[in-house]
């Protein structure tokens, strides 16, 4: 039983560094997506959280904790069934695009 507010995964979440358009399971997110589920949105709209590192390509790594609840809703949301064998997948917003893949539970 995990308890409400403990980390039960981390999203691992890349600002892409480039204007082309990646390969792959894009999900375009709207003003919606960030009230169903907010901690997108410090990373992605608002650009006030600070990333854990920036790679040597230029793309920026930030860390998201997820609870329990938090993972299994984030799953649902945006890591869609029925995709076998597919492993990332991509947010756009506003031009910019950010590469995911499904958190893991640790």
């Amino acid at each position: 039983m995990t308890i409400r507010g403990e980390s039960f995964s981390t999203l691992y979440l890349y600002e892409l560094n480039g204007s082309v358009a990646p390969q792959g399971n894009i999900t375009s997110l709207a003003e919606k997506d960030f009230s169903i589920f907010p901690k997108l949105a410090p990373v992605i709209r608002d650009n006030n959280q600070k990333p854990v590192t920036v790679l040597e390509n230029g793309n920026r790594l930030y860390t998201i904790p997820l609870t329990n609840e938090e993972y299994y809703k984030f799953k649902n949301l945006y890591v869609p069934s029925g995709n076998a064998g597919v492993f990332e997948y991509f947010f756009e917003y506003k031009g910019k695009y950010y590469f995911y893949n499904s958190p893991g539970i640790h």
